[in-house]
This record gives structure tokens, sequence and C-alpha cells, in this order.
């Protein structure tokens, strides 16, 4: 009796899903869902951050975006890079049933203003075609 007592309380500690006030754009792609928002800008990038779980029983890829698309107030496009002095941001796995943040500074090369940010959410489970999402302005 003592272990199916254990066995509940951890699968009752596993991840469901996302948590209702996770603040951003939310999709599913595969076995990940995902909430994307932004936040207040630095003096060189556009930050975003991730909340991600994995709501499958299995291991999932997980490759968080090392670039992204900017378009600035003005309605042009540029093309913005993670910033990873360390090159932290690789591919990994994503064990089942777990979650996890991440936040990523994204830089061009010019001065910009951008009023989106866009990622490709599909590429971070590897998938294909492109499924494009846009966050707007800054959170403080």
């Amino acid at each position: 009796m003592r272990v199916a007592v254990v066995v509940c309380m951890l699968a009752g500690c596993a991840y469901k899903h996302l948590d209702a006030a996770a603040p951003g754009q939310r999709v599913t792609v595969g076995c990940l869902d995902l909430a994307i928002a932004r936040r207040a800008d630095t003096p060189d990038g556009a930050v975003l951050e991730y909340r991600f779980g994995n709501h499958c029983d299995h291991a999932s890829p997980i490759a968080l975006p090392t670039t992204a698309r900017g378009r600035t107030l003005g309605g042009q496009e540029r093309t913005l890079v993670a910033y990873d002095p360390q090159h932290e941001i690789v591919p990994l796995q994503i064990d089942a049933r777990t979650s996890g943040t991440e936040t990523i500074e994204y830089r061009s090369d010019d001065d910009y203003g951008l009023g989106q940010v866009c990622i490709d959410v599909a590429s971070i489970v590897r998938q294909t075609p492109a499924s494009w999402i846009c966050v707007g302005e800054p959170t403080p």
C-alpha cells in the first residue's frame, strides 16, 4: 500500500499544463505547450521569455530559437540573433511530464525600435512547415 501512495503522490506532481497565469502567446507544438512573452528590452536587444512543458509520456526534442524576426514600428523586418556568448543555447530533450523556463535576448546589428518579435515555433520541436507567432510590445 505504501508504494501505491508514493506513486500517486509523484504522479500528482508531474506536469499537466502551463499555469493559466503564465503571460504571453500560447501554442502547442508536438508534445510541448509553450507560452512566449516579450519582456522589457535591454539597451542592446529584445527579450523573450519561454515557458514550456512536455505533456507527453516520453521525452521530446526542444531547440529554443537562436534567430528570430523583428518588425520595426515602421513595418520593416530585421533578422535577430540570440545573444549567447557562452554558446549555451543548444538542442536538448525535455523529459516526459516536465516543464521549464528560459529567457533569451535577441539582437540586431542596427538601431531598431521593434514593435514585434516573431518566432518559428515549429522549429522548436524540429517540425515543418514553419509556424510563426509574433509577440508585441515589451512588458515591464
